[in-house]
């Protein structure tokens, strides 16, 4: 299997993302790593050709070095270079010209909502979702490909639907993935303002995957309970966080809250069938709501066997 790293070069970022992960203070923080110390962690990851590197922050379109980066992955390395972006300082259309010929292979960028008060009440940057939808006009006209990721809140989740069929709309051909997030930094801070439930969440997921095959979309999702969405789109279910080395300036603190939040599991999951394939953020998530809502795949397949008998 290729090797995946996450790489954090900076957490500077222009957004101020009511679910991130990143605390505000770190993101106030104007430090980055110098190119030197960013090749440098880069040569450390002994990546082999294939290998993913993806890079995240805070934002890094706004870290000076990305481009270099990016070159030295792919040219040094034969490295696959993911970059996720807010987007927004995409729409220098000079910018996007300069990183669509750096390396990078693929751009994920989330869209919050079609609707532009609810995506910039969650960005809480009046104008981000028109800046985000240029950038991503950019990039579509540059020919670079692009993942849309669609995260649903409480604010948001009903737009699920609507909002890949205007990007669907907007952008055919893009790919899509319907992510959770982690209860981290500003996530756990704004926890009542942001998280909904799952068992809410998860009827939104199911009607826009199958508004996405209908249309023969590239859809998946991503970092929920897999028990809370039918079966049927299983297939699309993808993991990750898990499987990732994680490269940044406090990697201990996110190695162990990764652990505590994806590895593990919580006791009702302990036989389910598809325990080992499942990741999602549950730790801080059940501290607060419980598991009640969770069905392991064993306990629905013998409920639906008593259902069923005559």
């Amino acid at each position: 299997m290729p090797k995946s790293f996450y790489f954090t070069p900076s957490y500077f970022c222009t957004s101020d993302c009511l679910m991130c992960g990143v605390a505000k203070y770190k993101r106030d923080q104007r430090w980055g790593y110098g190119v030197a110390e960013a090749r440098a962690e880069v040569d450390a990851m002994a990546l082999d050709p294939g290998d993913v590197l993806e890079i995240s922050g805070g934002e890094p379109t706004a870290y000076k070095h990305l481009a270099d980066i990016a070159t030295y992955a792919k040219q040094e390395y034969g490295a696959r270079v993911l970059v996720l972006s807010h987007g927004r300082h995409l729409k220098i259309r000079r910018l996007a010209e300069r990183l669509a010929h750096s390396g990078i292979e693929r751009f994920v960028v989330p869209v919050f909502s079609h609707v532009a008060e609810t995506h910039d009440a969650l960005t809480q940057v009046r104008g981000s979702l028109a800046e985000t939808f240029t950038g991503l006009d950019n990039l579509a006209d540059l020919g670079v490909a692009t993942t849309i990721k669609l995260i649903p809140m409480a604010t948001n989740y009903r737009d699920l639907l609507p909002t890949f069929q205007y990007c669907q709309n907007r952008y055919p051909g893009m790919k899509y993935v319907i992510s959770g997030y982690q209860m981290m930094g500003e996530a756990f801070t704004n926890r009542d303002l942001v998280s909904p439930r799952h068992r809410d969440v998860g009827r939104e997921i199911e009607k826009t995957l199958d508004a996405a095959q209908a249309l023969g979309a590239d859809a998946s999702f991503a970092f929920v309970p897999m028990c809370v969405v039918d079966p049927v789109f299983w297939k699309e279910y993808r993991s990750g966080y898990a499987n990732e080395t994680v490269v940044s300036p406090d990697k201990d603190h996110v190695d162990s809250s990764t652990e505590a939040n994806y590895v593990e599991k919580p006791d009702v999951c302990a036989d389910c069938a598809v325990r080992s394939r499942c990741q999602w953020a549950w730790y801080a998530y059940s501290k607060i709501y419980g598991t009640d809502e969770l069905t392991p795949f064993a306990a629905r397949q013998a409920h639906r066997d008593v259902v069923a008998a005559p």
